[in-house]
Parts: structure tokens; sequence; C-alpha cells
């Protein structure tokens, strides 16, 4: 099940930068109908909101994790193969293949491109 992006409301903004200008996007990522969690990461590809390329992305916040052990969820950008990552704070490990992730609901990141 592929994830939802929303862009934030603020929209994109320039940051300047030595040469080219450095474009953040403030958007949301729903994982509220990844109920089965691929090992190697859910596929998000941010490539269309940018004219050249995507840097990276990075992720604000840590996430409460739904099993109850007080461990967090911490989510991680895979700029080769254009996929998000879940890891468990208790090992450093990615979830299980098949985790039920939904419970994440929107997560806000932010994007950075050119």
């Amino acid at each position: 099940m592929a994830i939802k992006v929303k862009i934030d409301d603020t929209g994109m903004n320039l940051m300047r930068s030595p040469g080219r200008q450095l474009r953040v996007m403030p958007a949301f990522i729903d994982f509220s109908e990844v109920t089965d969690y691929p090992t190697g990461g859910v596929e998000a590809d941010f490539s269309s909101y940018f004219a050249k390329e995507v840097v990276t992305v990075t992720f604000p916040n840590v996430v409460a994790n739904d099993s109850g052990t007080g461990d967090y969820l911490i989510l991680e950008y895979d700029e080769d193969n254009k996929k998000v990552k879940v890891i468990d704070s208790s090992d450093g490990n990615e979830v299980a293949g098949d985790h039920d992730v939904s419970s994440l609901g929107d997560v806000r990141c932010i994007v950075y491109g050119y």
C-alpha cells in the first residue's frame, strides 16, 4: 500500500545558497493505509515537486510506537531507493515486514531539493 503525500499550506520556500537555490517544502506523509509495511521501506518519490533533484527528506519528530513498549519509531528517507523506512528505536533496526504502521497517520516531513 502506498503512502499519500500532502503538501503543507505554507507551500514551497526558497533558501538562499551559493549557486543554485535550494527549495524547502514542508509536507505530511499519511501512513493511514499502510497496514502491511514492506521490508525495505514504503515508496515515497518527491521528484515531481522539484525541477532538478531531491536532496533529502527529514523528519523533525519521532513517533510513538503502537506496541505499548514505550519505544519510539524513527523515520528515515532512503534517497537512493526513494523510500521511507520505519526504524524501531529499541534496537535500531527496521520494523519487521508486514508490520501495521497505519496508526502513524500524518507525519510531518521537510523535503529539500532543487
